[in-house]
């Protein structure tokens, strides 16, 4: 292994990837993938031979650079997959940042002590550089906790946790008929949510073209963790009308200010998913914004029933009548 992680930069025909590339620049990583997907119109690909070239000019420290730029548009669900993979066809561990994820200083330091750290640790499947809420009690004393979201908003990980990602969710009909996903949800509406997502995404049926709903199906499935750090180490700049999935300027996760985080780093005693964490972020992700203090009592009385009262409860509050 290197003594720096290797990078993998995903791209396609914004600019703002030059600044992510002087990011990565000052970390000087001694082997650099990049993985660049082709135009939609020959308008839009000479935009991506463009920004290619712009790319490659701003790389001016030694470093191995391996490239695979597609000459024809893949979508996200073709291009970035293929990209990662080939990636890990070579390296064991790398950080991946889009063309729009700018990585604070701290977050390759992070990156490379957690990836140590848990590298034989099945659990572990993604070392995540986003965190929305800086701080969030949950914390406690410790540098960062494990998520059960694998959030990919500037990340890392294995190849040996790579491997079970699949593009296409072959294995989602089974997982739904055999309910293999039910321990990962916390709520009745996260798992409507996700089921929903799911299924479209497996029947190429969802509006957007997706590859990082399937990482998430994935480390559901195999019960996977995220670690997320204290402090927030990537802000997003991908906002405007040539973004893929963030086209609204005042978007709540563009922009978002980066933290140092304290070194050197204290570890959790326990490899467990924070379950206080979780809700506030799925409902501010997915969900809806967190809950007022109302609604966090509410469900702290919940949580002192019994589960069978709590599915009594649900099986009421989700009962329609018969016409």
């Amino acid at each position: 292994m290197t003594t720096k992680i290797p990078v993998a930069l995903i791209f396609f025909r914004r600019r703002c990837v030059l600044e992510v590339l002087q990011r990565i620049r000052d970390y000087a990583p001694e082997e650099l993938f990049l993985l660049a997907d082709g135009g939609r119109t020959p308008k839009e690909h000479a935009q991506c031979q463009e920004v290619r070239q712009l790319v490659e000019a701003a790389i001016d420290w030694p470093c191995r650079v391996e490239r695979l730029y597609s000459d024809r548009n893949l979508g996200c669900r073709g291009n970035i997959p293929r990209g990662i993979t080939w990636a890990f066809s070579r390296v064991d561990r790398a950080v991946i940042l889009e063309d729009d994820t700018v990585p604070a200083p701290d977050f390759f330091a992070f990156c490379a002590e957690m990836l140590e750290r848990y590298a034989d640790d099945s659990n572990v499947m993604t070392v995540s550089g986003t965190n929305h809420f800086p701080g969030h009690v949950s914390f406690g004393p410790y540098s960062y906790l494990f998520s059960g979201y694998a959030i990919t908003g500037g990340y890392a990980t294995w190849a040996r946790a790579w491997r079970h990602y699949d593009a296409d969710m072959r294995l989602w009909p089974a997982a739904k008929e055999k309910g293999l996903l039910q321990s990962s949800f916390l709520a009745l509406s996260e798992q409507e949510y996700w089921q929903t997502v799911f299924e479209e995404v497996w029947s190429r049926t969802c509006k957007c073209d997706p590859y990082d709903f399937q990482w998430t199906f994935a480390s559901f499935l195999h019960r996977g963790l995220s670690i997320v750090p204290r402090a927030n180490l990537v802000t997003n700049i991908g906002g405007g009308p040539e973004a893929t999935h963030t086209q609204q300027a005042g978007c709540k996760f563009l922009g978002r200010p980066v933290q140092a985080i304290d070194w050197p780093l204290k570890h959790p005693s326990m490899v467990v998913r924070n379950a206080a964490f979780d809700p506030d972020l799925g409902r501010y992700v997915w969900y809806g914004e967190p809950p007022t203090w109302r609604q966090r009592f509410r469900a702290w009385l919940l949580g002192l029933l019994p589960e069978s009262v709590r599915a009594l409860l649900r099986s009421l509050r989700t009962w329609r009548p018969v016409n």
